[in-house]
């Protein structure tokens, strides 16, 4: 298993059919995730078909340091890929764009602008531009 591509929430992993599936057919593949403190894992989502072999991971932190594993499930029992581990980028509780402006008149002495709020915070309320 491998991570293709890490942003600020989200990760998306990829993985192979295991080499020994015990005999029998893959049935499907589980992906589990820690808590980003490198504890208990948990089961990302429903469980994924046979032939995929990709999928993304979302609702992540930023900066925390996750561990991923894709279990491949056949009637015979489960199958654990490698445990890979991917940190998501960002700085924690900063805003993910810039406030639009726009000038709403000028003369030759003054300026007045308007700011639009940003949509998207970061996880800590703006309290001031």
């Amino acid at each position: 298993m491998s991570v293709k591509s890490t942003s600020v929430s989200q990760t998306t992993l990829a993985w192979l059919s295991p080499l020994d599936s015990g005999g029998c057919p893959i049935l499907s593949y589980e992906v589990h995730v820690d808590d980003g403190a490198l504890g208990p894992f948990a089961k990302f989502g429903a469980s994924l078909s046979a032939e995929t072999f990709t999928t993304t991971v979302t609702g992540l932190m930023y900066t925390l340091d996750y561990r991923f594993v894709v279990y491949a499930i056949n009637e015979i029992g489960v199958k654990d890929s490698n445990i890979v581990r991917a940190v998501v980028a960002g700085i924690p509780n900063t805003p993910t764009s810039a406030p639009s402006v726009q000038i709403e008149f000028t003369t030759e002495t003054s300026l007045r602008i308007r700011v639009a709020a940003v949509t998207v915070d970061g996880g800590t309320p703006i309290t001031s531009y």
